[in-house]
């Protein structure tokens, strides 16, 4: 699989009626926000797009209809199963020209590789349980020949999978990376009023995170390094629970240069307010908020679990961690970044890797390749038909 090549001689001449899938659509986290990104994108592009969900919760962008549909179960996997099959009936009964999933559907056309590898992921006694079997076999499905194309979004991640499945390299690309670029340059404007409204002192050195799962982001092991550097105060955002989290620097005594906060809309000024991101993730299918940090001029340690942990190495911002973590070259590497002239020279490595990014991804050329893809499935199979 080579990075994508836009097929844009593929494109569907006028609108299609897309239906696009997402087990749901209540917690903003990157998948949410991709989906979201691309529906509106695509129905801007004069698609019909309806989105086939069990809940959605979060504001939908407008124009766009929502089906809510696979309710039913007890369980997380069971419910899973059942949107799957709910939706193979919608695809089935007609209505739509294509379908376009953010979860592992065999019925859909194209599937947005939003998550990690499962497979990869099971260890021991879960491997007999019913919520592996019922996982293993959605996404063993998903990648079956008869399943959709893929589109993966990193190259560690389509490599990962091609070391479980086999499956043609004509049904699989690896997208550019998606950029949900504000437009805005100059992210160190309201860095003093940002630090202000927060109760952070303008001349602390400032580390950020961006997570919406804490433990599977590696908020803790930022908590546990911070112990180890006395100068570096911590902002943790977009957490769905921080109380633990807030318990936990309350009881190492780092409560006075530790913030937790849930969902802001203000990230991007929060990142300009910011001299370093730690995203030490144990999970991570790609970290889009390593991007997000690039493009607002701040350097990133990230754990080598990300997938965008490769842009980190390529343009010299920041420090991958290898894997199996270890918590004192975490440290090291933080104590590392903040000499003066280091962080100067990432900061300005950072800055410097801006344009290049924008150049490279972005939502268009997104866009782009999903309309490629489905085109190019509708004509196979119309192809496929005739014979």
């Amino acid at each position: 699989m080579e990075r994508v090549e836009v097929r844009g001689e593929e494109k569907q001449p006028g609108g299609l009626r897309i239906a696009l899938a997402i087990q749901a659509l209540d917690t903003f986290g990157g998948k949410e926000r991709d989906a979201l990104a691309i529906a509106g994108g695509l129905a801007a592009r004069g698609h019909e797009v309806t989105i086939l969900t069990r809940s959605a919760g979060l504001q939908i962008p407008p124009g766009i209809a929502v089906r809510l549909t696979g309710t039913i179960g007890w369980t997380n996997h069971g419910r899973a199963r059942h949107f799957a099959r709910a939706v193979a009936t919608a695809r089935n009964a007609g209505g739509f020209d294509a379908l376009l999933s953010f979860d592992k559907l065999r019925s859909a056309d194209a599937y947005y590789a939003a998550d990690v590898c499962f497979v990869s992921r099971a260890r021991g006694f879960k491997v007999w349980l019913p919520r592996y079997a019922a996982y293993a076999r959605l996404e063993s499905d998903c990648f079956s020949a008869a399943g959709p194309d893929i589109l993966f979004l990193c190259r560690k991640q389509a490599d990962e999978y091609s070391r479980h499945y086999s499956f043609d390299a004509d049904r699989a690309i690896v997208l550019p990376p998606m950029i949900h670029d504000s437009g805005r340059h100059g992210f160190y404007e309201r860095r003093a009023a940002v630090r202000q409204n927060i109760g952070i002192p303008a001349s602390a050195t400032l580390a950020v995170s961006v997570a919406v799962y804490p433990q599977q982001k590696g908020v803790d092991r930022t908590i546990a390094a911070l112990r180890h550097v006395p100068e570096l105060h911590l902002l943790a955002v977009g957490l769905n629970d921080a109380t633990w989290v807030r318990n936990s620097a309350a009881q190492q005594s780092l409560d006075a240069r530790a913030y937790f906060f849930g969902h802001r809309d203000d990230v991007a000024d929060i990142l300009g307010a910011a001299d370093l991101m730690l995203h030490p993730a144990r999970i991570e299918n790609t970290g889009l908020v390593i991007l997000e940090s690039l493009l607002a001029g701040v350097p990133v340690i990230a754990s080598a679990a990300c997938g965008f942990a490769e842009y980190i190495a390529r343009f010299g911002a920041g420090a991958v961690l290898a894997e199996p973590f270890d918590a004192s070259a975490y440290v090291a590497a933080i104590r590392a970044a903040l000499e003066p002239n280091t962080l100067a020279d990432l900061k300005s490595r950072a800055r410097d890797s801006a344009p290049q990014l924008r150049a490279e991804g972005g939502l268009e050329r997104i866009l782009d390749a999903i309309e490629g893809t489905l085109a190019a499935r509708r004509r196979r199979a119309a192809g496929a038909t005739m014979r």
